[in-house]
């Protein structure tokens, strides 16, 4: 039985290679016509695609490393600028901290002010026993308007950094989108 499977095998294989020859056989015939110049100019031509081929392939293969290199560089700003916003939006937050402290200092000071009269020059020149004590006064008020003015100035210069943080902040988001 092993035997008979085997020869059937080898008679089928047989009569498939014989097939072959047989349809083979015009194409050889085709072969045979053409002469030798034929078919060294179709082999040139042949030769001469494939070398365009190649070039176009190195072309498209340089492109492609060009490419993947910008991808890269695009990546590392992108990654620069996503930290940089995260720097700004932390250093924003601590600006509109310090702008939030300061407006409540300054709203304690003018209530105090408003609370607690301030007196004019004159009622103080006329309180004073001596001339040293009104000019004590008069120094004391000066340096307190001093350093009301510098609160205002600080909040102020706060207040516009703020809003330089802000618009820092808005460009850096708008430029990656």
């Amino acid at each position: 039985m092993f035997k008979r499977r085997y020869f059937r095998r080898q008679l089928a294989a047989a009569l498939i290679f014989c097939s072959a020859l047989v349809a083979m056989a015009p194409a050889a015939s085709v072969l045979a016509a053409k002469s030798a110049a034929d078919l060294q100019k179709e082999v040139d031509s042949l030769e001469e695609e494939k070398g365009e081929l190649e070039d176009e392939l190195s072309e498209l293969d340089s492109e492609l490393v060009n490419l993947l290199s910008s991808i890269n560089v695009l990546e590392g700003e992108i990654a620069q600028n996503k930290e940089d916003i995260e720097v700004a939006k932390e250093d924003l937050e601590a600006a509109q901290a310090a702008e939030m402290k300061q407006y409540e200092d300054m709203k304690v000071r003018v209530q105090y002010m408003y609370e607690n009269d301030q007196k004019s020059i004159l009622t103080l020149l006329l309180e004073s026993g001596s001339i040293s004590d009104f000019l004590n006064q008069v120094e004391y008020a000066n340096s307190v308007y001093q350093y009301d003015r510098d609160l205002l100035t600080t909040y102020e210069a706060t207040t516009e950094a703020v809003e330089d943080l802000k618009a820092e902040l808005e460009d850096e988001q708008k430029s990656l989108q």
